[in-house]
């Protein structure tokens, strides 16, 4: 929406927003003198929230503390406010008001008692007074009264308007600010109620807090004297446990026993360690004595049977040397010779044999060296065996004692779950002990946290009615409403009220608009002469000649006027636009083509003689002569000379039907040469097709639109003409527009 125009709505409408406000602040006035006088008593109630709770602000989180501190005070106002609490309240009044030994409040009436109790009787209800006073004295609460004659409770509250909506309508429980005080306020027609009712829900609420936490302490200790038993019970249960386990599996001490059998796994591994480190040792001494044993028994054995063998080649040697001596003896002088060469050989041999035999004491010097070998041997063997028996019993027993340490590790991780398990039961023992003896303690504390620390009084006046102020207000509501109201009318409005409105309703282009003056500025010679001057005229005027300006930079010389609906103001436009011209020195001719309302047709100008079409056949007018376009003897002597208006009489018939037989264009031709520009009106296009017909003779078309009027169906065909002419649709005028000041 346009602003500027809403602007100006509210200006035109705003003696109508004043009236309104002048209005509804005097009938508030008035109405506000005639309300009853009300009172109003408040109390102030400690609740003892803060200091219990130990605020802290400047904490570590004070808006978490801020917000517990909101949300306890929220609940307690909730609790305090409850049906079931203010049933408290409801009872004491209803007694009152029934006793008639005391100054009633309220009284119930003949028609009270018709309409809100038409089934109880007198007798019922002082009955029903009398149980009531009972069950109070007992300090049972009201529903046990509701249990009986929940009915006439229910009932007679209502009557007295001391039900739970009627009080709460009139009583306000709030937190003073971010104090630890609660205020309790009643307003009523009676001084004397307001300050009953204040006091008396002050006096039953610290009444319920006192029982409440009486009862919840109670509850409070029992609880824990049950948790403090359960809790001491698993406690020994679990104790009992251990030992059962400990006797079964005979634990003393684990951390003790698996100390010792960690010490002496660490000496038999170190000693298998030792034993293990010896094997090898041995195994490679015995290994050396093998070889050394070998070798001396080679030796041993070498020495005898080489004795044996010299032996036996020099007894060989013997035996030939014996042999030789015997030839030689026998045989001849001349063989000797050489069988003595051959016996010394021998003999030499022999002697060689003799010195390389072995000494017999190396021989048994080599045996008993190889004897003493056999036997370091044999004690390496021993120790060996002895070896290897002592590593494989260490085996078996560091194999024993790692299975007793791993039950000793089983038997722990079991024990182990257990002594946890004991040890949170002991915990929880010990907790539950200390919440016992806060809760004993607690019980010892004689009254309630909550405190009255200020009585309600009786009022001395009664509660101002701000007369002025709600008056005021109500003229400023009222004057509020008026505007919406003004503004949600303009906002569905759906005419085309300005430029901007007239864009979003049509798609069209638009030329300009002109104001709305008012109709006893209507001549023209006034307005352009300079005679008559305002604002208004001088904003018309200014967009007059903008239109002006579209039209004499389009190159156009003939213009058809028309517009979708009658009634749009299309002739004073056109009149408005001829004067416009005619001060450039222009010589304009209006043509009255608007056969269906020829308005113009009362100011024409051109003599009869000057018309160069004449009576079209069959069409007789009421005179007895045919319809045509002509020349009416009336001058409008207000328009300039260069200004003439050819009209016509009126008729049914469309341009073309009219002007059948007759070369439109010729006379159009022989005007333009008279005149500078030819300005035609034609009828409304949503009604008739005069302006369709005409289009074909003009150069451009304008479209004249109201701003009053609004955008309708039929719109849309005439739209899409205007449309589908293209560039021939010199554009739109938006005529009759307030001032957007």
């Amino acid at each position: 929406m346009d602003i500027r125009y809403f602007l100006s709505i509210l200006r035109r409408r705003f003696w109508i927003i004043l009236l309104v406000m002048i209005l509804a602040a005097i009938a508030t006035y008035i109405l506000v003198g005639q309300l009853p006088d009300k009172y109003k008593a408040n109390a102030t109630i400690a609740t003892g929230i803060i200091e219990k709770m130990d605020v802290d602000i400047t904490g570590a989180n004070p808006f978490m503390q801020e917000f517990v501190t909101k949300t306890f005070f929220g609940n307690k106002i909730q609790l305090m406010t409850s049906p079931t609490n203010i049933s408290l309240l409801t009872r004491r009044l209803v007694m009152h008001d029934l006793n008639e030994d005391e100054s009633r409040f309220r009284v119930l009436t003949s028609s009270e008692e018709s309409e809100n109790m038409p089934s109880i009787d007198l007798e019922s209800i002082g009955n029903f007074s009398q149980e009531l006073s009972e069950n109070y004295k007992m300090n049972l609460h009201p529903k046990e009264a509701e249990r009986s004659h929940k009915e006439m409770f229910s009932k007679i509250s209502k009557a007295f308007e001391y039900d739970h909506e009627s009080l709460m309508e009139n009583l306000e429980v709030k937190r003073i600010g971010d104090t630890d005080y609660i205020q309790i306020e009643f307003i009523s027609e009676n001084p004397e109620l307001s300050y009953f009712t204040v006091n008396t829900f002050c006096e039953e609420i610290i009444k319920y807090f006192q029982d409440e936490q009486s009862s919840v302490e109670s509850t409070s200790v029992k609880f824990y004297t049950d948790q403090v038993a359960e809790k001491k019970e698993r406690f020994d249960s679990l104790t009992k446990v251990i030992n059962d386990y400990k006797a079964k599996f005979n634990v003393i001490d684990i951390d003790e026993e698996t100390k010792n059998i960690v010490g002496q796994l660490r000496d038999l591994e170190m000693r298998r360690e030792r034993v293990t480190s010896e094997i090898p040792a041995l195994e490679r001494n015995i290994r050396k004595l093998d070889f050394e044993i070998k070798k001396t028994a080679r030796e041993t054995s070498g020495n005898y049977a080489s004795e044996v063998s010299i032996r036996s080649k020099i007894r060989r040697l013997d035996r030939e040397i014996d042999n030789l001596q015997d030839r030689i003896s026998r045989s001849p002088n001349q063989e000797n010779s050489d069988l003595e060469r051959k016996r010394q050989k021998l003999v030499d041999e022999r002697e060689g044999y003799i010195r390389n035999q072995p000494d017999p004491v190396n021989a048994d010097e080599a045996r008993r060296e190889n004897q003493k070998l056999r036997d370091e041997k044999r004690k390496l063997e021993f120790d060996l065996e002895e070896a290897r028996k002592s590593k494989s019993s260490l085996n078996k027993e560091i194999a024993s004692k790692r299975g007793k340490q791993k039950n000793i590790s089983s038997n722990e991780a079991e024990l182990g779950e257990i002594e946890y398990q004991r040890q949170v039961a002991q915990n929880e023992y010990l907790a539950a002990s200390e919440r016992f003896d806060l809760a004993r303690l607690a019980t010892t504390k004689p009254t309630s946290e909550f405190e009255v620390i200020e009585y309600a009084r009786v009022p001395e006046k009664p509660e101002s009615k701000n007369r002025a102020i709600l008056s005021a207000f109500s003229g400023v509501a009222s004057g509020v409403l008026a505007t919406l109201v003004i503004f949600l009318l303009t906002f569905f409005d759906n005419s085309s009220s300005s430029p901007y409105r007239f864009s979003q309703n049509y798609n069209l282009p638009l030329s300009g608009h002109i104001n709305r003056i008012k109709k006893n500025n209507m001549n023209f010679n006034s307005i352009f002469n300079g005679s008559i001057t305002s604002k208004s005229i001088n904003e018309f005027k200014e967009y007059l000649r903008k239109i002006r300006y579209s039209v004499e930079t389009s190159g156009a010389h003939t213009l058809l006027v028309t517009s979708n609906k009658a009634q749009e103001g299309k002739s004073f436009f056109l009149l408005a636009l001829a004067y416009s011209l005619s001060l450039g020195n222009r010589k304009v001719l209006i043509i009255d083509t608007n056969f269906r309302n020829n308005s113009l047709s009362k100011y024409a100008t051109l003599p009869e003689s000057e018309i160069p079409f004449i009576r079209p056949a069959g069409m007789l007018n009421s005179s007895g002569t045919t319809n045509h376009l002509a020349a009416l003897p009336v001058q409008a002597g207000y328009l300039p000379n260069n200004v003439d208006i050819l009209g016509n009489f009126g008729g049914n018939m469309s341009p073309n039907e009219a002007l059948q037989g007759k070369d439109f264009v010729r006379i159009l031709y022989d005007y333009q040469q008279k005149y500078d520009y030819i300005l035609m009106e034609g009828s409304a296009l949503n009604d008739y097709a005069d302006s369709k017909e005409l289009s074909l003779y003009a150069d451009k078309v304008l479209g004249v639109f109201g701003a009053q009027s609004s955008k309708v169906t039929a719109d849309d065909e005439s739209i899409g003409f205007l449309n589908s002419i293209g560039d021939k649709y010199l554009g739109s005028v938006l005529n009759r527009v307030d001032r957007l000041d």
